[in-house]
């Protein structure tokens, strides 16, 4: 799923980041052998916080993903990163985006 999130970074050109990805794995008999993936909870940030509502955290949501990104095989090595990137909040197990509390706050 971080792979995901990293091509529509870098498909969109460092506009928007389609992040938060959680979903399972379903079987269904018919086409493709039954198999699917299914997606919830998708979060899009971009560029102006709260332009895709109250969980785009605009580019310091961008920033945070790409600080704790690390890229795995799914990755292409050719995919921008955000210049930005830093762990401005807290990774929340279950959750890719993190909580809005600046890492500062537990020093």
């Amino acid at each position: 799923m971080q792979a995901l999130s990293h091509f529509s970074y870098d498909y969109n050109k460092g506009i928007i980041l389609l992040c938060d990805l959680q979903g399972g794995k379903g079987f269904v008999p018919g086409d493709y052998q039954g198999h699917y993936y299914f997606l919830t909870d998708p979060v899009i940030c971009s560029e102006k916080k709260g332009t895709f509502g109250p969980a785009d955290l605009g580019q310091d949501g961008i920033n945070n993903f790409f600080g704790w990104h690390r890229c795995n095989r799914y990755c292409n090595c050719s995919w921008s990163l955000s210049p930005g990137a830093v762990r401005r909040f807290k990774a929340v197990p279950g959750t890719t985006l993190g909580v809005p509390r600046p890492i500062e706050a537990d020093l």
